[in-house]
C-alpha cells in the first residue's frame, strides 16, 4: 500500500512539473518573433504578402486564442491591398479539434476593408483563393461550430468590370450568436450601400433570428425587423420599415 502511495505522489509530482515546464513555456514563447516566418509561409503558400503591423497575443488554453491588428494581406503577385484589418480575433476551442470538429469560440473584427475586382474576361483577384490547391483539399472538412460573430466597421469595394458594377458594400455592425447547422440564433446587423455603378446610397439594418441548413445551402431568418432608407436605380426617398 505504501508503494502505491508512492508512485501516487510520483505521479502527481511528475504533472505538477509538467504543468509547470507548460506554463513556463507559454510564458516565455513570444509568437511576434515569428512574424517573417508567418508571412514566408503565406507568400509561399499564395503567392501574397501578409504583413503584421502590431503585437500578437497567443493563448492555447482553455481554448486557443490569436489576437493581432494592423494586418494586411496583398494582391497576388502585386504590393497593393487586397484585406486589411485594424483588429483581428479568433479564439477555437482546442479538444473538438481531435474529434474533427471546428468549434470557434469567437470571431471579432474591426476596420476591416477588402477589394474585389473582376476584369472584363472574367477573371477576378479572389480566383486562386477560390481554386483547391490539391486533389486532397476537396475532401468534406470538419464540421463547424461558431459560438459568436462580432464585426464593426467591415468595408467590402466591388469593382466589376463584366458587370459594370462599381459599389461599397459597408457594415457598420454584424453580431450574431452560435452559427451552426440547424440552430437559431439571434442576428443584428447594420451598414450601407454606396456606389456609382449603379447610382445608389441606401442605409439599411436588420434583427432576426437566423438558422442555418448546410447541407441543402440556404438560410432562414424568422422574427425580422427589417429597415432601409435611401434611393438607388429604381427608387427615390426610400424610407421603409417591415
Amino acid at each position: 500500500m505504501k508503494a502505491l502511495k508512492w508512485i501516487a505522489l510520483g505521479v502527481v509530482a511528475l504533472v505538477v512539473l509538467l504543468v509547470a515546464v507548460l506554463a513556463w513555456l507559454l510564458s516565455s514563447f513570444d509568437p511576434n518573433a515569428y512574424k517573417a516566418q508567418v508571412s514566408e509561409a503565406v507568400q509561399k503558400a499564395t503567392g501574397r504578402t501578409l504583413q503584421i503591423g502590431g503585437p500578437i497575443t497567443l493563448k492555447v488554453w482553455p481554448r486557443l486564442h490569436v489576437a493581432m491588428s494592423d494586418v494586411q494581406l496583398s494582391e497576388r503577385g502585386r504590393p497593393q491591398a487586397f484585406a486589411s484589418a485594424g483588429e483581428l480575433e479568433l479564439a477555437v476551442e482546442v479538444l473538438p479539434l481531435l474529434r474533427r470538429e471546428l468549434v470557434i469560440d469567437k470571431v471579432k473584427a474591426a476596420k476591416v476593408r477588402v477589394q474585389y475586382t473582376r476584369g472584363k474576361d472574367g477573371r477576378s483577384n479572389i480566383d486562386d483563393l477560390l481554386t483547391p490547391s490539391s486533389p486532397s483539399s476537396q475532401a468534406a472538412g470538419p464540421r463547424f461550430d461558431i459560438q459568436d460573430i462580432d464585426l464593426r466597421d467591415l468595408a467590402v469595394q466591388v469593382q466589376d468590370a463584366q458587370a459594370g458594377t462599381d459599389l461599397t458594400l459597408q457594415l457598420t455592425r454584424f453580431k450574431s450568436g452560435r452559427l451552426a447547422d440547424q440552430v437559431r440564433t439571434p442576428l443584428d446587423l447594420a451598414g450601407e450601400v454606396t456606389g456609382r455603378a449603379p447610382k445608389i446610397a441606401l442605409k439599411f439594418s436588420a434583427t432576426g433570428t437566423l438558422r442555418l441548413d448546410l447541407a441543402a445551402g440556404r438560410y432562414e431568418l424568422a422574427d425580422a425587423t427589417l429597415s432601409a432608407a435611401g434611393s438607388g436605380p429604381q427608387f427615390t426617398q426610400l424610407d421603409a420599415r417591415l
